[in-house]
């Protein structure tokens, strides 16, 4: 080998672990990040499983789960965007607008239609909008000039006939002519609360009488949220954490004067310009540095999609969807994915990191590095293949070997099935034949084979498969389905077990290795064994292993 050839390959190496070390030392969100070509500044939840986006330059987007809606209404900076459903009419969207007041607009086909602009005493439609809370009486409006209140008849609802808010505070009255500058960025609500921060403290207010009480007076409190019933309540670089009487349980110094906050799971994110901290005890901090910055002043740049588990977060050119799985505070970091062949076993941990274990041996290796934004569910192996499955609904193969270094200058993961439906499990069918992969979709089967790929046919393309099994030593593969009970593959047929047909919502099927062999099957936290009436109960378990 010639010298220069020597010399690139050890600075490749040394590359690669250079690389290695930095991802170790510095945590990033392992985000999967959505380019946008206008610059983002408002996001808003939708029910469970869609939201809305504002732009700087007045475009909206809703997004759902199957569809994205783009609607150009050329306004100025979107600051909030609140959907409402009156009473016999068509849908409403109320937008807070910079310099632009308060918008009610109206949906329709493919468009929205712009009805009203409400106007404030001294003031006009100059003035901002950051932030909306609406109850079934009333809407609320956080603005440049302090807290508004408009009231919500099912008339003002389908009619828009008030012509001005009404200001509830500061407490004096409209302000005349030229109202002062007084700037709310933020409101919450918790239960006939409505909480409202601030320059010179926080302000409660009863949605059901509008009696008025203030927290922290004197302090400049700049965002307030809801976490596990209890307030959090920023001011600067402190957090109280406090209920909705004001009693402070709790009082944390932050590293940082966060503009926002997220709680997942028990982790609480400070969401900066430019950084996010994370903490989960209020001891310990991890920083992570941020790619692109969040839109300044924008009090909506996060939110969070229950039905898929991630955190929404805006940048201001793109939006990030954050796993809600971090594992930055422990010491020994989780596994989330592992699978044995018979003579390697096969580790992915929640840093993305791939260790092989040779069977018998006490030392497990790392041979590989996923991409830090790619959230893998479940993996098989056979050998030197990893077949592994993406929240992208992508079935990848990776040909992996011993070498870390060698592994990350030549592996490369190559996609065998991307899904358009949901990816409900997959398989791995070992033999001496050929490889196949038995992939349960949203409803139906999916077989992938050298020659390429079956959509299977019949019966069991109409269930709804949660789990496979494979007994050893044999070539059957069995399926438990949410309501068709237990189908088994067997010389290129699926058939349907028709005595399991009685059995709704499984999610696991076992089969002994035996020779009078018995079914076993978990349904909803229970145990059972088929042809007995036999259960036994079996909290919080939801696979066998």
């Amino acid at each position: 080998m010639k010298w220069y050839n020597l010399i690139f390959y050890f600075s490749a190496i040394i590359g690669c672990y250079a690389c290695s070390k930095q991802h170790e030392e510095n945590h990033t969100l392992k985000e999967k990040e959505y380019m946008m070509d206008e610059p983002l500044s408002a996001l808003s939840v939708d029910g469970d499983s869609a939201f809305w986006m504002g732009s700087e330059s007045g475009m909206v987007w809703h997004i759902a789960e199957d569809e994205k809606a783009t609607y150009e209404i050329e306004t100025g900076r979107i600051y909030d965007i609140t959907a409402d459903q009156p009473r016999n009419g068509s849908r409403v969207c109320w937008l807070g607008i910079r310099n632009g007041g308060l918008q009610r607009w109206q949906l329709q086909a493919k468009k929205m239609a712009w009805q009203k602009t409400y106007a404030i005493a001294g003031k006009g439609y100059n003035y901002s909008v950051y932030d909306i809370e609406h109850t079934p009486q009333a809407l609320y409006a956080a603005t440049s000039q302090g807290l508004y209140r408009l009231q919500l008849t099912d008339d003002e609802r389908l009619q828009p006939n008030n012509e001005k808010l009404q200001r509830i505070y500061p407490l004096d009255g409209d302000c005349g002519e030229k109202p002062l500058p007084f700037v709310v960025r933020k409101i919450c609500r918790q239960g006939q609360w409505l909480f409202a921060c601030t320059p010179t403290g926080l302000v409660r207010i009863d949605i059901q009488n509008s009696k008025i009480a203030t927290f922290h007076q004197g302090e400049k409190i700049t965002y307030a949220a809801i976490f596990n019933n209890m307030l959090h309540v920023v001011a600067d670089q402190i957090l109280y954490i406090e209920d909705v009487n004001g009693r402070i349980l709790r009082t944390l110094s932050l590293p940082i004067a966060p503009s926002s906050l997220h709680q997942a799971g028990n982790i609480l994110y400070l969401i900066a310009s430019n950084q996010v901290v994370l903490t989960q005890d209020g001891c310990r901090y991890v920083t992570i540095p941020l790619r692109h910055n969040i839109p300044a002043n924008s009090s909506n740049v996060v939110a969070y999609d229950a039905k898929q588990g991630f955190t929404l977060l805006l940048t201001e050119n793109a939006l990030w969807y954050v796993p809600s799985h971090l594992g930055v505070f422990n010491t020994q970091t989780p596994i989330t994915a592992a699978c044995s062949d018979g003579k390697n076993a096969y580790y992915i941990n929640e840093n993305n990191e791939l260790y092989k274990q040779v069977l018998g041996e006490q030392r497990a290796n790392k041979v590989y590095q996923f991409a830090p934004q790619e959230v893998i569910t479940d993996i098989h192996a056979d050998g030197n293949q990893l077949y592994y499955r993406t929240h992208h609904q992508e079935i990848k193969l990776l040909e992996v070997g011993d070498n870390y270094f060698k592994n990350e200058l030549l592996a490369a993961p190559r996609t065998l099935y991307l899904s358009h439906d949901k990816i409900t499990d997959f398989h791995l069918h070992r033999s001496n034949e050929e490889n196949k992969l038995f992939v349960g979709v949203q409803d139906g089967l999916i077989v992938i084979h050298d020659n390429g790929i079956d959509t299977i046919r019949g019966e069991i393309s109409r269930q709804y498969i949660t789990s496979f099994f494979q007994p050893r030593h044999s070539d059957m593969v069995y399926m438990a389905t949410l309501n068709g009970g237990i189908f088994y593959a067997s010389d290129n047929k699926i058939l349907p077990i028709d005595n399991t047909r009685q059995h709704s919502f499984l999610n696991d099927v076992i089969v002994t290795d035996t020779y009078n062999k018995n079914l076993i099957m978990l349904r909803q936290h229970h145990i059972l064994l088929n042809n007995t009436d036999d259960s036994v109960k079996a909290k919080d378990i939801n696979r066998f292993i």
